[in-house]
């Protein structure tokens, strides 16, 4: 998620895990604006906002709430909502 750096994702990750500090890296190598076609990427982001009983059901996943509060995965979900309508 982008709600949260990659350095505070790795920490809990890692602690999920069980993993010694410094073993998860989030390189940055593939972002949707940078691709080549960067207009088929925001059509998916749509097409997936718009689906929200899918997004509803990945947010209310035992995973999804380990890592977000309530709080963030309604902001998450707001989101998704607004990319399929704007």
């Amino acid at each position: 998620s982008a709600e949260l750096d990659d350095e505070t994702k790795a920490r809990h990750l890692e602690r999920f895990l069980g993993l010694p500090a410094g073993r998860v890296q989030f390189p940055r190598s593939n972002l949707g604006a940078d691709r080549r076609h960067p207009e088929i990427y925001e059509r998916l982001k749509r097409a997936i906002g718009g689906d929200l009983d899918h997004v509803d059901t990945v947010y209310a996943s035992p995973f999804a709430k380990t890592f977000f509060s309530e709080r963030t995965l309604t902001d998450l979900r707001d989101r998704w909502s607004r990319l399929a309508t704007g």
